[in-house]
């Protein structure tokens, strides 16, 4: 069978389309225990004033009224 080169643009096209569509999904596995962090966050604001905001990443921020600490 000899292809003409309709024929063969046709086949590569093909060729091309299952390629793209065999690209699958990346699972990202975000419940093993190496991907969770203790994080809380409590932020409280009217406009650039902040009322009340609590985080804990490794440290502790506590401010109430735009006058807070950090340890």
């Amino acid at each position: 069978m000899t292809l003409t080169p309709t024929k063969m643009r046709q086949q590569m096209a093909k060729k091309k389309a299952t390629k793209k569509n065999n690209t699958g999904i990346n699972w990202i596995n975000s419940w093993s225990a190496s991907n969770k962090k203790n994080v809380i966050e409590i932020n409280i604001r009217i406009g650039k004033l902040t009322l009340l905001q609590v985080e804990t990443n490794k440290k502790f921020r506590f401010i109430i009224f735009n006058l807070g600490f950090e340890i």
